[in-house]
């Protein structure tokens, strides 16, 4: 849910309601994210993500399907992901 904040027009000066822009956040108040793009097929992907934490991953495979994987987070900036199977495709760090 968004919530509306006052903002000001600075052309005109008036005052009004309106939603929050990613661009109008202090620097490190937005959730950082990562796209990780493994295009060899592979049992295990390893990723430096460096997001300086321990995200929660979506992995899909070439053809835009979830899959699932072991997820063992190395740190705070790699994870590992384990596979039964060989696989190419993506996964989201978030």
């Amino acid at each position: 849910m968004s919530k509306l904040i006052q903002k000001k027009d600075t052309s005109t000066g008036k005052q009004y309601l309106g939603k929050i822009q990613l661009d109008e956040l202090a620097d490190n108040i937005a959730d950082k994210n990562y796209l990780h793009t493994q295009s060899v097929p592979s049992l295990t992907w390893s990723v430096s993500h460096n997001l300086n934490k321990y995200p929660s991953v979506v992995i899909k495979d070439s053809s835009n399907e979830e899959i699932e994987g072991m997820i063992i987070h190395i740190s705070i900036n790699q994870t590992v992901i384990i596979f039964n199977a060989v696989f190419s495709g993506q996964a989201i760090f978030n």
